[in-house]
């Protein structure tokens, strides 16, 4: 799957970002259609199939020069980064001054 979400945002980037924005993956849909033994080179296609708005949608095949091994529906959503960035320290902020406030709770004994 990772090689699936990588060709995506290669093939996407290029025309749905500059320097400012980024896309973050929103949903995937995958199928498993074929095993590929080790050492077989695989190849990834990408088409763009439909734009709404900042939702990009792609659909996605991989080959193993024998089989069809996958398909993938891969919606991803262009984001400004900066602003992806400060929600996202804040999450972080937040989360560490809510754990710093748990107290360790205490385990119940175990009868065996």
């Amino acid at each position: 799957m990772e090689l699936l979400e990588w060709a995506c945002i290669r093939a996407i980037n290029p025309i749905s970002t500059g320097h400012e924005n980024k896309t973050v993956g929103i949903y995937v849909d995958v199928s498993h259609e074929a095993a590929t033994p080790p050492g077989f080179e695989v190849t990834v296609a990408v088409e763009l199939v439909e734009m709404d708005g900042r939702r990009l949608i792609s659909a996605v095949e991989a080959h193993d020069r024998v089989d069809l091994i996958s398909k993938e529906r891969h919606e991803r959503f262009v984001i400004n980064k900066e602003k992806f960035g400060e929600k996202f320290g804040e999450k972080i902020e937040e989360q560490c001054i809510t754990l710093r406030s748990v107290r360790p709770v205490r385990r119940a004994a175990q009868f065996g």
